[in-house]
């Protein structure tokens, strides 16, 4: 919808004004492509001032510890829906690979997040190419891999034509 709502990125000094109109315009849900930010926060804590409880949407960068501890003291994101092609690492029970990177890093004594499931995927992808051909040709062979799951701690890219998952 468009409520002719634009929030400054270095934060505004209420975002009640914002959140009133958003609850004029009947807003049921919110899109963001920002980072989970103090003003981002802020401004979901504006949205249940001026009471409505709209379902979020955010990029990836929302899936994490400090959002999931935000949340915990207000519960104001408990509808919060996180644009990822990796497996959440709850699913670690569910999904093999998840565990399994899970086991290594804690046994490491490492933290597991997204961004370390991220470095774990081009590590793999590098490593599938270079036991195929060798290190001297492996940009020729990862132009050869076109489903990539990482044994399956994401959705399906095509790395050898450079596009994301769908």
């Amino acid at each position: 919808m468009d409520c002719g709502v634009t929030l400054n990125y270095e934060g505004e000094s209420s975002y009640v004004p914002f959140a009133e109109k958003f609850k004029e315009c009947g807003v049921k849900g919110i899109w963001t492509s920002r980072s989970a930010s103090p003003p981002e926060l802020n401004f979901v804590k504006a949205l249940d001032q001026v009471g409505i409880d709209p379902i979020f949407f955010g990029e990836a960068t929302w899936y994490g510890e400090p959002v999931a501890a935000w949340n915990k003291d207000t519960g104001l994101l408990d509808n919060l829906n996180a644009d990822m092609i990796f497996q959440m690492l709850e699913n670690a029970d569910k999904v093999p690979a998840v565990k399994t990177y899970s086991d290594l890093v804690s046994a490491g004594g490492g933290k597991t997040a997204l961004l370390g499931m991220q470095s774990a995927s081009s590590f793999l992808l590098g490593a599938t190419a270079a036991d195929k051909c060798g290190s001297d040709l492996m940009v020729n062979e990862l132009s050869q891999i076109h489903d990539w799951t990482a044994g399956g701690l994401h959705a399906p890219t095509d790395p050898g034509k450079n596009m994301p998952a769908t």
